[in-house]
């Protein structure tokens, strides 16, 4: 009798999950995702190691940087990253760039354009953090007159495909073998191949780098790679 009587509630809340999976078109789009995300883990990431926090991913990160350069975060918010690297390497200067007025276009569900929009006046940042107000394609440029040599570490926070390839494609005379970059929106959200992902393939493809995936957060979106093979264009 009990046994029958939990065969019938399980196949109930079976046909009720499965009808809000027919109907539930978000529902449904993240577990696509889920299942997508999983494909190329299998296919590029077996050998990365396997975190389960954004603190992990940027200790990880923190680990393999061993080439001297310069380092910064593309897309700053609020400072929490920027100021974590900056703690970290408080020996150097750690330049931070964003508009701080929100995305420029619309990302995905929840995220519209001007989301981010942040009062840069009301934000802390440590003392070793240099902040680029603008869009990348004027602040990034001015910038990299003004240094020398390569990236030791780039924090990759632009949500946005046309944010990520823009910034990567100005920043690509100065990444070389060791440039350990850190991607935080990469997989496991609909639509995730059409952004930082697919701006990421298509820059190791047009200047012939190749890259190791250090570690990915199991719980998030967040992977390490690390450049492993030099531009010789």
């Amino acid at each position: 009798m009990v046994k029958n009587f939990i065969g019938n509630l399980l196949a109930r809340l079976l046909r009720a999950a499965l009808g809000r999976l027919a109907s539930d078109i978000d529902l449904a789009r993240s577990i696509k995702s889920v299942f997508s995300t999983v494909t190329f883990i299998d296919s590029k990431l077996m050998n990365s190691k396997i975190v389960s926090s954004r603190k992990e991913i940027m200790d990880v990160a923190f680990d393999n940087v061993v080439v001297e350069g310069f380092i910064c975060e593309l897309g700053v918010y609020k400072g929490d990253s920027l100021n974590e690297i900056a703690r970290y390497f408080s020996s150097s200067e750690i330049h931070g760039f964003d508009t701080f007025t929100g995305l420029p276009e619309f990302w995905r569900e929840g995220f519209p354009e001007g989301a981010f929009d942040v009062a840069l006046e009301k934000l802390s940042f440590e003392k070793n953090c240099v902040l680029h107000k603008g869009l990348f394609d004027v602040t990034l440029p001015i910038f990299l007159e003004k240094v020398d040599g390569f990236a030791r570490l780039i924090h990759v926070d632009c949500d946005l495909y046309s944010s990520t390839a823009t910034a990567l494609e100005i920043l690509a005379p100065c990444i070389n073998v060791g440039t350990v970059l850190i991607f935080d929106e990469y997989f496991n959200y609909p639509g995730w191949e059409m952004h930082e992902h697919k701006a990421f393939q298509e820059f190791l493809e047009l200047h012939q780098f190749d890259c190791k995936y250090l570690a990915y957060n199991k719980l998030g979106e967040q992977v390490v790679v690390v450049i492993t093979k030099e531009n010789l264009k």
